[in-house]
């Protein structure tokens, strides 16, 4: 059974966490990923992404990398 990671019920998805997801991203499908991926938040840096939608870009880096 897997479980999902960083949902609702557990805990919030801190800015490190989301950095790595973002420099994973980068690594394995290129700067143009990851620049697409923070552009879906409206932002060109992770410093302009919400607190609240660290989680939703995890899964997006994570959707992305699994693609």
């Amino acid at each position: 059974m897997k479980t999902q990671r960083n949902s609702s019920h557990t805990n919030p998805v801190t800015r490190e966490q989301a950095a790595s997801a973002i420099l994973a991203l980068c690594r394995t499908r290129g700067r143009a990923s990851a620049v697409v991926a923070l552009s879906l938040f409206g932002a060109n840096h992770l410093s302009n992404v919400r607190d609240s939608q660290y989680g939703a870009l995890v899964g997006v880096c994570e959707a992305a990398m699994s693609a």
